[in-house]
């Protein structure tokens, strides 16, 4: 019976950490939510949904304009930056792309591009 518990005990355990390791990928919370360059933007995108410029960040997908990436990978990921690999549509088409998220000053850049700043 001893050996009956540790053997189960042993494949929880093994499960657990299986689990784990197979665990979806997820872009960190601190990147997550809706940026726009300005308090403008975030108006309309709020009225209207996606703006141009703006971008809507969640746990595995993020949305642009007239984009969708859904993430595939993570490639690196601390607490100021993150990089991803993902598959996007774009106006139907399907490309496999690489992106880096990076803060500073309360501000996002995507691929060292303009500062966006959160929507409230």
């Amino acid at each position: 019976m001893r050996n009956l518990k540790l053997n189960i005990g042993f494949f929880l355990s093994l499960l657990a950490a299986s689990s784990t390791a197979f665990a979806a990928a997820s872009i960190p919370t601190q990147f997550q939510g809706v940026w726009t360059p300005s308090a403008a933007e975030c108006k309309t995108y709020k009225q209207e949904g996606i703006t141009d410029q703006g971008f809507n960040i969640g746990a595995s997908a993020y949305q642009q304009y007239e984009t969708g990436c859904d993430l595939q990978k993570v490639v690196r990921a601390d607490r100021v930056s993150f990089t991803g690999r993902f598959t996007c549509n774009v106006e139907g088409n399907t490309s496999s792309e690489t992106n880096k998220f990076t803060l500073s000053n309360d501000t996002l850049r995507v691929n060292n591009s303009q500062a966006l700043r959160r929507c409230k």
